[in-house]
């Protein structure tokens, strides 16, 4: 016997693919650590951290510890560098004042880009960025998932640091120079902590059935049974 199978077969419908849901992004803004300046200065509501003029090196962390996501902030030198101006991100712990003209940050605890250009951690060199001076901005960019820091000077190429190991990385920076200035311009959240490194958008693509149908029905119409 053949049994002629026409008839009509329908296939449900694709599910509508959900629109991406707006995130917004975390305040990503801090300040200087009034507790944490060591003989420097703060001004401007503690965007402006100032050399207190008593000789030595100072530094000054940020108030914020980063230890997931992705940020960038902007600080411009205002003044001459001295013999040794730094900036970059330091742990909680890290040494902010030296009575000497010294190299105080980029040391194990520090990563940092010197005004000479030179890339510090470790007491080391590690690497060769580019030399900033007097109203030089600096921009920062620390990805805490991929464990780099980035340096870019007025907004040309950019210089890598790899390898940050620690819980948190603070913002930081220091100069030598009596009444050096870092000022604080901007500071921007890349990515959400939340975020994944990498999240591709999900795409449908529409699939033709009709071939398919076409031969599953002419197979059916000359099949015995």
């Amino acid at each position: 016997l053949v049994y002629s199978m026409k008839r009509k077969i329908s296939f449900p419908a694709a599910a509508p693919v959900a629109a991406p849901v707006a995130t917004t992004l975390p305040d990503a803004d801090w300040e200087f650590d009034p507790d944490g300046k060591n003989g420097a200065i703060l001004l401007d509501d503690c965007k402006t951290f100032k050399h207190g003029g008593k000789g030595g090196t100072t530094a000054c962390r940020g108030t914020v510890g980063y230890s997931k996501g992705c940020w960038s902030w902007v600080l411009e030198l205002n003044t001459h560098p001295g013999t040794h101006s730094c900036v970059g991100v330091c742990l909680e712990d890290a040494l902010l004042r030296d009575n000497s003209y010294c190299n105080l940050l980029g040391k194990e605890d520090s990563w940092v880009m010197k005004h000479d250009g030179s890339l510090l951690h470790g007491e080391l060199n590690v690497g060769t960025g580019q030399k900033y001076d007097k109203n030089s901005t600096v921009t920062c960019t620390l990805d805490c998932d991929k464990h780099t820091l980035e340096f870019s000077v007025d907004d040309g190429e950019t210089y890598l640091m790899e390898d940050l190991v620690g819980d948190a990385f603070y913002p930081v920076c220091s100069t030598t120079f009596s009444g050096g200035k870092w000022c604080l311009r901007e500071c921007t959240c890349v990515r959400a902590p939340s975020t994944d490194v990498a999240s591709p958008m999900l795409t449908m693509t529409k699939i033709h059935w009709e071939p398919f149908v076409e031969l599953i029905m002419s197979l059916l119409e000359t099949s015995e049974i």
